[in-house]
This record gives structure tokens, C-alpha cells and sequence, in this order.
């Protein structure tokens, strides 16, 4: 039986599981700028008021001046700052130039030239190596360019840099599942549920990743959670197929009834639908 989206209608694209159902998750996401995860030596400027600021500076020659700090960011007129002192001067040009291949990448991507993107991240690192976010983008670019060990090996680097990075997390997790690994998929949501157990669209994954482990009883639960939330065609769809898997013929029909309900169109909850056998007779 089928499970997912029609792609003209809803915001997740569609992926093939292997196995023959049809699931449907949103593309990997790309970073949308990045910032230098390994520590460096503190930037200190020096405003005409005598304050002083410590932190770290994007570019010294900007107007205004970018300074990020511990809990955030402030930006500065230039007439209100007096010197900067760069902790390590040798940073500011690398990252400077780093952002230089950051936006080519990002063109590439857009022109869909996966691997030259790649090439353009790989030099970024080597200008700012370490950095959770071009980690993340280059994770990106080599799963666009079919490279899906690449990518594995990125966005695990991402999250070692740092383990809170939950984008390169989601886009890990969308890679085990293409490559038909559906227990480390959900190993990977798990963690990002627990940190947001009421993010629809998390819950809608983790579902995806436990139908595909033939975990049928704990993806209803999620299901049944997710339409609690946002009560969709498409989650009453998948549950539909979950309770399927487990057995449960009359469930599943209700279950397809109401996605039908809900989207008079929804041609998959439909086919499902047409495709349960029928109930054993007495």
C-alpha cells in the first residue's frame, strides 16, 4: 500500500522506499549562513564611550559593525566604535574568504551543480574547518549529488562539532532513510523529538521511520499524537498504512476514510483504501 503526499499539493517531496510504499519527507535543508564553530581568541572593541565589548567580529572593515556574542548578536555604527583589536587577525580574512565559497556553493546548489558545490564547500572548510554549518551544506550537496556515504560522514561531523545542530541531525536522518535504514533514521528523530515533542513535522518522520522498521504499533501512537495536533489527510493516510501493518483491517479503513473526508482528492488514501482485503467472514 501507499503512504505519503501528492507533491503538487503538499510541502514534503517524495522519496521511494525500497521496500514499495511510497513515502513522502521534506528535501534536506541548507544552513543559511554560517558561523566559525572552532573556539578562537576573543575580538575586543572599543567604543567611544569607554565601553568595552568582547567577542567575535565577521569583518572589521564593516558598516555596521557585526559583533557576535555569547547570547546573540549586536551591530554597531561605525562613529560609536573607537578600534578593534582582532584576537586572531588571521580568522577574520579566512572567514571572509570562506564566505566567498559559501555563496558560490549556494549558487551551484541553485544551478543544481551538486558536486562542483561540494568542491566549494570543501575549500570553505579548509579556510574554517570545523564548522557545523558548511558540514551541514556539504552533507547536503553530496546527498543531492547521489554521494550518500559522503554525506553520512558529513553530517556526522557536523554533529560532532556541534551535537545541537539539528538540521544536519534532520538531514542525516532523510539519508539512513533513503539508503533503507529506518532504525538509525528514527535513532536520529528520537533525539530531535525530545527536544520538540509537539514539532508536527518531526512527528510525521519519526512515523514514516517506524513504518518502514515494521514498528506498526509505535507508529500509530505517533500518528495518533501528530493528528492531535495538526489533523491532516495525509497523517490520517500513513496512520491508515500503520494500522495496515498491524493487522488492524477496520482501523485502517477509518483511518482512509477520514483523509478521504478531509481531501476528497487524495487519490493514495483512496488507492489504499480500494487495496485493504477484505474482512474475514464469520
Amino acid at each position: 500500500m501507499d503512504t505519503g503526499r501528492d507533491p503538487g499539493r503538499r510541502r514534503h517531496q517524495p522519496l521511494l522506499n525500497l521496500n514499495g510504499p511510497k513515502l513522502f519527507l521534506p528535501a534536506a535543508v541548507l544552513a543559511a549562513v554560517f558561523l566559525t564553530a572552532v573556539p578562537a581568541p576573543a575580538d575586543v572593541v572599543r567604543l567611544r564611550s569607554g565601553r568595552t565589548l568582547t567577542g567575535t567580529v565577521t569583518d572589521t572593515e564593516a558598516d555596521p559593525l557585526e559583533l557576535r556574542l555569547t547570547n546573540g548578536a549586536v551591530k554597531l555604527d561605525r562613529s560609536l566604535v573607537e578600534w578593534v583589536v582582532p584576537g586572531d587577525p588571521g580568522r577574520i580574512e579566512a572567514q571572509r574568504r570562506a564566505g566567498g565559497y559559501f555563496d558560490r556553493a549556494r549558487a551551484l546548489m541553485a544551478g543544481h551543480r551538486f558536486t562542483e558545490a561540494a568542491d566549494a564547500y570543501r575549500q570553505a572548510l579548509k579556510l574554517v574547518p570545523g564548522d557545523a554549518n558548511l558540514l551541514n551544506n556539504l552533507g547536503s550537496a553530496q546527498a543531492s549529488a547521489g554521494d550518500r556515504t559522503g554525506a553520512v560522514g558529513a553530517y556526522e561531523e557536523a554533529l560532532r562539532s556541534d551535537p545541537a545542530h539539528a538540521t544536519a541531525r534532520l538531514n542525516l536522518a532523510q539519508v539512513f532513510l533513503e539508503a533503507g535504514e529506518p532504525a538509525k533514521a528514527r535513532q536520529q528523530l528520537e533525539i530531535l523529538a525530545a527536544a520538540a515533542p509537539d514539532d508536527p513535522d518531526l512527528l510525521f518522520r519519526l512515523g514514516v521511520a517506524l513504518c518502514r522498521e515494521g514498528l506498526y504499533n509505535k507508529a500509530v501512537e505517533t500518528y495518533t499524537r501528530l493528528l492531535e495536533l495538526e489533523p491532516t489527510a495525509d497523517a490520517y493516510n500513513n496512520l491508515g498504512t500503520c494500522r495496515a501493518g498491524a493487522g488492524d483491517r477496520a482501523g485502517a479503513a477509518a483511518a482512509y476514510e477520514e483523509a478521504l473526508r478531509l481531501d476528497p482528492s487524495h487519490d493514495q488514501a483512496r488507492s489504499n483504501l480500494e487495496k485493504l482485503p477484505d474482512a474475514p467472514s464469520n
